[in-house]
């Protein structure tokens, strides 16, 4: 029997959960989001790693030019509101 490991969506939802927040996640990114945060009185925003996102959408079919294209036009270049998701370039 295989044992279930929770990914880092499981555990921000459940932290979401319990402290009544809301934010809104990019569909189709679970594997690149690693995190909530948090800046004074601002609305608490998703996380995700630039990185994972183009590894995300490779995976998904594009070639790591298209996944970057999409990445800066439609993904860093969106505004949803106060509570966009912040992207963050995590460098290795």
């Amino acid at each position: 029997m295989q044992k279930y490991m929770p990914t880092p969506k499981h555990h921000i939802i459940n932290y979401l959960e319990a402290t009544e927040q809301t934010v809104p996640l990019l569909d189709g990114l679970d594997d690149a989001l690693i995190g909530i945060g948090s800046q004074y009185t601002n609305p608490p925003t998703a996380i995700y790693s630039h990185t994972k996102i183009i590894e995300t959408l490779i995976t998904q079919g594009m070639t790591p030019e298209e996944a970057i294209e999409y990445t800066d036009y439609n993904i860093i270049g969106a505004w949803i509101g106060e509570q966009t998701p912040t992207i963050i370039h995590d460098f290795h």
